[in-house]
């Protein structure tokens, strides 16, 4: 008997390093929230764990190097896509 739980088609996951994410964030001028304001090996870890998941179900997941251009990032969204629809 399958899951209860509904599971997406595709997941699209942009990966960066927890560093650059956060330097990222930073250049935002907005205060961090309590999430963002954990130290910086929480977010590797919880990306870490993001990327096994995706190593476990690669037909699920669609990973992304979020340091690419946008344009890349939307192109590869997009070819991903038109192959399930």
């Amino acid at each position: 008997m399958g899951s209860w739980w509904p599971t997406a088609h595709l997941t699209v996951l942009l990966d960066l390093p927890a560093d650059v994410a956060r330097s990222r964030r930073n250049n935002t001028g907005v205060a961090p929230d309590r999430l963002e304001s954990e130290k910086i090996d929480f977010f590797e870890r919880a990306r870490q764990a993001y990327l096994q998941l995706a190593q476990n179900e690669p037909e699920r997941f669609l990973v992304i190097d979020a340091a690419e251009s946008i344009p890349s990032m939307h192109n590869q969204i997009r070819t991903r896509v038109s192959g399930l629809i």
